[in-house]
């Protein structure tokens, strides 16, 4: 294992399914989140979930430095975590939602400026409403901008003319992170990139969450399926099934995370619990 350390705290990492993971909760992401400088160079947080495991091992050349170039890789997904536990591999979890909701509710004021790359313009209304957020930067690109060098530079050069201490990418996976990783290699943004998806219509209020205890059982999948059938069904149905598979190449030590090599930081001293986090803005 290696560690990821910022002041006074630290993660363990471990490698599970091609990728490495930081081994933290969603308050502890936060409280991590927290003592970033709002002048540091641009970095970026991902949360890979089973749909994005999947993806990922289907070219995982291409998307696999996406996650190892990041600040922070953190679990989305309890299906995830409980396959890798039975792997060997401690993982908790940290989804994108909830680290964003955090956020939100106790880190950023609402005189702070935000910038947001993607969502649904009464997703961004609804959020501006439900926090009071007075400087909010938002541009949606067109689907499919990924695949146009043009429209790529015309977010990365909003991201960067509209500096912010978090910026949220709702675009999609890999979109997202292919985006920030354009962000970051430009050198010329500063702040923290949220890779968020779609769950920025959770911290919006614009779809409910799974009750708790169906997300404790690691059916949230299941509520989600139930409430959007017809945009779902052939990602949980389908080609998300492949989890599974690669679950057994884990066990049996063949997934390709067991060559990754692991970030070389320097031992430290002591994680902080999810209670640690401290309930206030501006820390």
């Amino acid at each position: 294992m290696s560690r990821l350390i910022s002041g006074d705290i630290w993660f363990d990492a471990t490698c599970a399914f091609g990728t490495l993971f930081h081994v933290c909760d969603a308050a502890q992401a936060c409280y991590f989140l927290a003592l970033q400088p709002p002048d540091a160079a641009f970095n970026y947080v991902a949360t890979p979930n089973v749909d994005h495991l999947v993806r990922l091992h289907r070219d995982y050349e291409n998307i696999a430095p996406l996650y190892s170039r990041n600040l922070l890789t953190s679990c989305d997904s309890r299906i995830v975590a409980m396959l890798a536990r039975l792997a060997g591999k401690k993982l908790l979890v940290a989804p994108g939602s909830d680290i964003s909701r955090i956020l939100f509710d106790h880190v950023i004021d609402p005189r702070d400026p935000v910038t947001i790359i993607g969502g649904e313009e009464r997703t961004i209304q609804r959020l501006v409403s439900r926090y009071g957020l007075k400087q909010v930067s938002y541009y949606n690109p067109p689907m499919g901008f990924i695949n146009s060098e043009e429209e790529i530079c015309k977010c990365i050069d909003f991201v960067v003319a509209h500096p912010a201490r978090y910026h949220f990418f709702a675009v999609g996976s890999p979109q997202q992170e292919m985006l920030a990783n354009r962000v970051k290699e430009t050198g010329r943004a500063l702040g923290t990139g949220i890779c968020i998806g779609s769950g920025i219509d959770f911290v919006a209020g614009v779809k409910p969450r799974a009750p708790v205890w169906l997300q404790k059982l690691a059916l949230e999948w299941l509520y989600r399926l139930a409430t959007e059938p017809r945009r779902l069904w052939r990602r949980y149905l389908l080609d998300d099934i492949e989890i599974f598979s690669l679950w057994v190449k884990e066990m049996k030590g063949h997934s390709p995370g067991q060559r990754v090599s692991h970030r070389a930081v320097p031992a430290s001293k002591q994680t902080p619990s999810s209670a640690s986090v401290i309930r206030r803005r501006h820390y």
